[in-house]
């Protein structure tokens, strides 16, 4: 048995025979695991009656080795405002260093910032207003006044998506540290 933890659940799975041989080596607490698996119909017992699914383990690799397997496209995301040519030539360098087989899209995004005010309210509220020597209790109700609040939320107004033609990239694990210093935003498709 084997419990599998993920950002928002945690599921727990049972391996058995050669499956567990086959992929035992990868299941060490606290390492980042990719799975692969299929559900099957559970086995039917001496009365014809199915029971449950039953999982059947297909690949399990250390997740830093899949990101060549599956990452297809790098999508570069800027704000028209963040542009500069400095920027520009230190990915055109860094794209020429790590050339590859994956296609680069480059996104330039025109921003704008709008501040909304929300109200929030606040049911009645019932205070208890007895003092300790009296044995009755007082209850008062009191309705507190709505308070206005400012949100600032960013809005994209012009969205202009280019994929390059020529620029071809390997996705890697150097490259897309070597992006976060550049504080770049990118998603991998």
């Amino acid at each position: 048995m084997f419990t599998l933890e993920g950002y928002d659940e945690t599921y727990e799975f049972r391996i058995f025979g050669e499956e567990y041989l086959k992929f035992r080596h990868f299941l060490i607490q606290n390492n980042f695991t990719f799975i692969k698996l299929i559900v099957k119909e559970g086995w039917v017992n001496a009365e014809g009656k199915k029971g449950d699914p039953r999982l059947q383990f297909i690949e399990v690799k250390m997740l830093q080795d899949v990101l060549t397997t599956f990452a297809k496209k790098l999508i570069l995301q800027f704000s028209i405002a963040d542009l500069s040519e400095s920027l520009i030539q230190s990915l055109y360098d860094l794209f020429t260093k790590e050339k590859g087989e994956n296609t680069v899209t480059i996104e330039v995004m025109e921003l704008e910032k709008i501040k909304k005010q929300i109200i929030e309210t606040v049911e009645d509220e019932t205070i208890d207003v007895s003092d300790d020597t009296d044995s009755e209790e007082a209850l008062e109700s009191v309705a507190i006044a709505p308070t206005i609040k400012e949100v600032e939320e960013i809005k994209v107004v012009t969205k202009l998506s280019m994929p390059s033609r020529k620029m071809k990239v390997k996705i890697s694990n150097e490259l897309l540290q070597e992006l976060e210093s550049l504080q770049i935003n990118f998603k991998l498709n």
